[in-house]
């Protein structure tokens, strides 16, 4: 089931329809609302429909001990790049980062 949600979202991201994406997201989300990919794909769809502060808020708040989630990490970076210039400092500081 993760793996279909990634490329569902993805797909629909890669049309333009990011907010179809994020609804299927949010479905997925009630079930397991702390499913660290999901978050995360959020976090990226979020940014992509220029909520980048809501963004920053939702990457912040996944744990990222799993080297498998260093996606999140590098998506934080851009995110905090795009949000506002005085992030810049803790964009180049994560790793990943632009």
């Amino acid at each position: 089931m993760k793996r279909a949600l990634y490329l569902t979202a993805d797909s629909y991201r890669l049309l333009r329809r990011e907010k179809v994406a994020l609804l299927i997201v949010e479905r997925f989300l009630i079930q397991q609302p702390m499913h660290p990919g999901a978050l995360g794909i959020k976090g990226v769809l979020l940014r992509d429909l220029g909520n980048a502060k809501e963004s920053v808020e939702i990457l912040r708040s996944i744990p990222s001990g799993s080297a498998d989630l260093a996606w999140i990490q590098a998506q934080l970076a851009i995110s905090l790049s795009t949000e506002d210039a005085i992030n810049i400092e803790e964009a180049l500081d994560r790793p990943g980062g632009p």
